[in-house]
C-alpha cells in the first residue's frame, strides 16, 4: 500500500463541507479522533505483541471506523489491512502494517498540534 496524505486541512474541510461544520467543531472532533484513537493504536499494539485475533481485529476496527468517519483514508486503509489480516489468523501482515498506521497517526497529529 502506497504511503498516503491525510492531511487536516484536507479532512477538516470535508467535514465542514460534508457536514456544515463550524471550524470550532472540526476542532473538537479532532480532539476526540485523536484521544480515543490514541488509546486503540495502543491497544491493538498489546494485541498484535500477543497474537490475540479477536482482539486485534476489535482494536482494528474501531481505528478504521473513526479514520473513515473524519475522511482519513490511509489511517483506515492500513487498519483495514490489519483487520483482514487479523480475521484470516495471519499476523505477518498486523506487523507489516501496524508501523505505517501508527506513523501516519502520529504525523496527522503533530500537524494538527501545529496549527493550533
Amino acid at each position: 500500500m502506497e504511503k498516503g496524505n491525510d492531511s487536516v486541512d484536507m479532512i477538516a474541510e470535508y467535514l465542514i463541507n460534508e457536514f456544515g461544520m463550524a471550524r470550532e467543531d472540526v476542532s473538537e472532533i479532532f480532539d476526540i479522533f485523536f484521544e480515543e484513537t490514541q488509546g486503540s493504536i495502543e491497544d491493538l499494539n498489546a494485541c498484535i505483541a500477543d497474537i490475540n485475533f479477536e482482539k486485534i481485529v476489535a482494536a482494528a476496527h474501531a481505528i478504521k471506523g473513526s479514520a473513515a468517519n473524519i475522511n482519513a483514508v490511509y489511517i483506515s486503509e492500513c487498519a483495514m489491512q490489519i483487520e483482514q489480516a487479523a480475521k484470516s489468523n495471519d499476523i505477518a501482515p498486523c506487523q507489516e502494517y501496524f508501523p505505517a498506521l501508527k506513523l501516519a497517526f502520529e504525523t496527522l497529529h503533530k500537524e494538527y498540534e501545529s496549527k493550533l
